[in-house]
Formats: structure tokens, sequence, C-alpha cells
């Protein structure tokens, strides 16, 4: 008994020791020209419209929502429209073409007497027909049955649409780009902070490394209406995925009661990105970035390409 209870002891160090400390940096957004609202959403609001804003999601991915304020219909021309990061313009019109497919999963019960070896490829469609015919010879005697499972459905094609219309008074929800989807880094900027530790980079709207546009141009009869949102981010927090993260009881509908994991940091106007200490280690055994200096870039400038952050990958 004991030497099971040591061995579950040891095998739970080794659990833990074994198992990757999660972090997340959380990054703050700022705007001049869009209002930050009570719940942490920024809202750009005019006669004829309301874009609200949502960038609390893993990576930020570019979230919001057009709502049309006036009587008559508006056109968003997504041919004339731009996601811009850093200084480099992403298109929302790509002409893709979209399909999709209403599957049904149908079986088929098959036997066969006798066949010739050489054709039943084509004589029997069950799965792997040309392996099973090689595995027999020329007019053996079959007496069981075969069940196959074979998918048939309807499947709907369409092309993006380069011109969009939002109704009279309804909205429309676009989710399109990820806004960065590698950590902030720098010398002396701690990755893997320990509690007693604080990790944060504060910027302004000129030293911003990461500075995001909405660039949309809207019609309305004769009329061309651009808008353009911009948003910059303010600061950037590595911080224990622990620290920010905490067990809360909800209630079941038919009172029973359960844990569930939330973000106490959580905020409309702000994104994060998760990592572990092993990424520390990649590609050299030494990136906690604890030291400062400034003979060291890691690329950041604020007209950095970002080439892992293209089409919301």
């Amino acid at each position: 008994m004991k030497k099971h209870f040591l061995l579950l002891i040891i095998t739970t160090l080794c659990f833990t020791a074994c198992s990757p400390t999660l972090f997340m940096q959380i990054a703050t957004l700022s705007s001049d020209n869009v209002a930050l609202q009570n719940d942490g959403s920024y809202i750009y609001k005019d006669t004829l419209m309301t874009i609200e804003y949502d960038f609390w999601t893993e990576t930020g991915k570019f979230h919001f929502t057009i709502m049309n304020n006036s009587d008559d219909d508006i056109y968003l021309n997504l041919a004339e429209s731009y996601f811009v990061n850093n200084g480099n313009a992403y298109d929302y019109y790509q002409a893709r073409t979209y399909i999709y497919t209403n599957v049904k999963l149908t079986s088929t019960s098959l036997s066969i007497s006798t066949y010739d070896a050489g054709n039943l490829a084509t004589t029997y469609r069950g799965l792997n027909a040309k392996q099973y015919a090689l595995s027999v010879s020329k007019g053996s005697q079959l007496s069981n049955s075969h069940s196959t499972a074979s998918e048939k459905g309807i499947s709907v094609e369409y092309m993006e649409k380069p011109i969009v219309c939002i109704p009279a008074h309804t909205s429309k929800t676009f989710v399109e780009f990820n806004v960065a989807s590698a950590v902030y880094r720098e010398c002396g900027f701690i990755r893997d902070p320990r509690r007693d530790e604080q990790a944060i980079r504060e910027y302004s709207t000129t030293s911003s490394p990461r500075i995001i546009e909405n660039r949309l141009t809207f019609e309305l009869g004769d009329m061309v209406i651009p808008v353009t949102n911009v948003f910059y981010v303010t600061c950037f927090q590595n911080i224990s995925y622990y620290d920010a993260t905490e067990y809360i009881q909800i209630e079941n509908c038919d009172g029973t009661k359960k844990k569930a994991l939330i973000s106490n940091v959580s905020a409309k106007n702000k994104f994060y990105i998760t990592y572990s200490d092993t990424d520390l280690r990649n590609p050299s055994g030494n990136a906690n970035d604890r030291v400062s200096n400034k003979n060291v870039s890691f690329g950041n400038s604020s007209q950095q390409r970002f080439y892992d952050d293209v089409y919301g990958r």
C-alpha cells in the first residue's frame, strides 16, 4: 500500500513538473476617433450607422457589427474596404467561392456468389474493393454480406458579393482577420513573470507597436461615405494564465451547480495570446527576455510586416 501511495506521489510530481506553465499576453487597445463604452466595447456612431467592436478573443479576431440607423438601405462596398495592420492593407473582398454541403450517410448491403477477381473492383462497390479483390482468387464463393457506407447530399455554391446590403434598421456582423498571432517581445519585457513581478509595457499613439485601421466605404444612393476607425495598442502585459483566470460556481436549470473557468481580465477593448514556458525555449534556451539589451531587436517596429496575420489564420 505504501509503495502504491509513493508511486502515486511520484507520478503526480512528474506530471506537474512535465506539464507546461501557461502565460497570457494581454493587449489593450485605444482609439482617438471611436468612443470607448462602459462595457469596454468601442462604438462609432453617426446619424446613418453604428459600428460596434469587440476584440476579446485569442489573437484579437477582428469582429465588428454594423447597424443601419436610417430608414433607407445602405450598402457596404467590400471591394473598396480594407483592414490595415501596421501599414499593410488587406482586402475584405477576395472573390471567394463558398460551398455548403448537407451530407446524409447511407448504408448498403451487398453479397456476391461468384465473381471474377479481376473485375471485382467494378462489381463490388464497397470500401477498399481493390484491396479485397487481391486477397481472393478467381471463382471463390462469398457467403457473407458486406455493408458499405456512402455519403449523399446537396451542395450549395455561391460567390462572395463585392457589395453587401444592410437593410434599414438591421445589422450585420463581420469577422475576418486576426489583429496579431504572435506575442510582442522586447528585451527586459519578462515573458515568464513570477507572482511578485510585473511585466507591463505602455505606449502612446506615436510609439505603439501595433496600429490597425478599419477603412470602410458605404454607398447610399449616389453618395459615397468613407468611414475610417483607427485603434492602437497602448499596453502589453505578460501574466501567468492562472493569475488571469479563476473558477466560479454556476447554477444549472435543475438547481445543480458546477465550476466554470473564466477570465478575470477580460474586456472588449483587449485581446490575448496564450503561450507556454516551452515557447520560451524556442529557438534558444534563454528566451524569457529578462535582460534588457538595446542592441537586440525582434522586428516589432510600427511598420513591421506580420506574415502570420494574413486573412485570419
